[in-house]
Order: structure tokens, then C-alpha cells, then sequence
């Protein structure tokens, strides 16, 4: 299992849009924990997955208040410079300002 935690309480100069963790190889049956929390002012944040910024096979951007959205959940995946069909998932489980776990 892999865990990936940001807490910008911790680092006030880390911005989850700062971090950016890369050679991580997945194996079947691994699993992938990231624990974040986001700033009490946050309108939104995301989450990448994939070989590069290019590519990215998973893409989650919770939406406090975003993009024409109110506390929804936007999951998406960015292949070949086109963003593909949108998936919007029920519930909002995300706080600004309180910590998250995803996995």
C-alpha cells in the first residue's frame, strides 16, 4: 500500500497543487491511500493520477464551489490532450478545513 498524505497545516508553504509524487509503480492488489486537507477557503481541489501530466488515467476534483458547481464530486481522465466523458459521483463527503482520506 501506498500512502500519500498532504497537510498544509503542517507545511504552510506546500499547496497540494505543489505536490507532485512520481515513479510510483502500481502491482495488482496494491493499494493507493491519500489523506489531505483541504484549506478552509478551498473553492475546489484535485487529484491526478497517471504516467504525466499528459496522461492522466484518474482525475477527482471535489467542488466546494467550482466551475458552476456546488459540492460535487467530478471524476474524469485526460488521454491523448482530450478530456473524456464525465463521471459525477453522489454525496460530498469533503470539508474545507478538515481532513479527507481517499482510497
Amino acid at each position: 500500500m501506498y500512502c500519500l498524505t498532504i497537510l498544509p497545516y503542517l507545511l504552510p508553504s506546500l499547496s497540494a497543487q505543489d505536490m507532485i509524487v512520481k515513479n510510483m509503480s502500481f502491482k495488482v492488489g496494491q493499494t493507493l491511500t491519500v489523506v489531505g486537507v483541504p484549506k478552509p477557503d478551498a473553492s475546489n481541489f484535485s487529484l491526478n493520477i497517471g504516467s504525466d501530466e499528459q496522461e492522466i488515467t484518474f482525475h477527482m476534483n471535489p467542488r466546494f464551489n467550482a466551475h458552476g458547481d456546488e459540492n460535487a464530486v467530478v471524476c474524469n481522465s485526460y488521454q491523448g490532450g482530450n478530456w473524456c466523458e464525465e463521471h459525477r459521483e453522489g454525496g460530498f463527503p469533503f470539508q474545507q478545513g478538515e481532513e479527507f482520506k481517499v482510497k
